[in-house]
């Protein structure tokens, strides 16, 4: 027999693979009541910064009258794009008196999210 042949027997019979993915002979199951709390941990703070929940609200949170002619289009890095119908409207949404009641509904509608500010353009 060759020493190749020797290492191969040896291999053979003293080497065994470990099945891809084996953690051990410990059962590899979970309560789902012992990772639900940590996976709503995670996934809390990803739910508030999400964009779409501020665009959802938006005709909530202005009103059924302004939703006619106005419509939330994104919402990146804190600041609110919204699309106005006509200019008079855009320089009525614009002032800062106005600017600040919209601010502050949009933070009590949707809470921790982190509004910097609301830009309105024409569409």
């Amino acid at each position: 027999m060759s020493k190749q042949d020797q290492k191969a027997a040896y291999a053979k019979v003293f080497y065994k693979r470990t099945p891809f993915g084996y953690d051990g002979p410990q059962p590899t199951s979970r309560k789902l009541s012992d990772l639900l709390s940590a996976v709503i941990q995670k996934l809390g703070p990803l739910y508030k910064s999400q964009p779409q929940v501020v665009l959802e609200a938006w005709p909530d949170i202005v009103g059924e009258k302004l939703a006619l002619f106005t419509s939330a289009t994104r919402f990146e890095e804190g600041i609110l794009y919204v699309k106005v119908k006509n200019s008079t409207l855009l320089s009525l949404l614009s002032n800062p008196v106005d600017k600040k009641k919209i601010h502050e509904a949009v933070k009590a509608a949707v809470p921790g999210i982190v509004l910097n500010n609301i830009v309105f353009r024409i569409g």
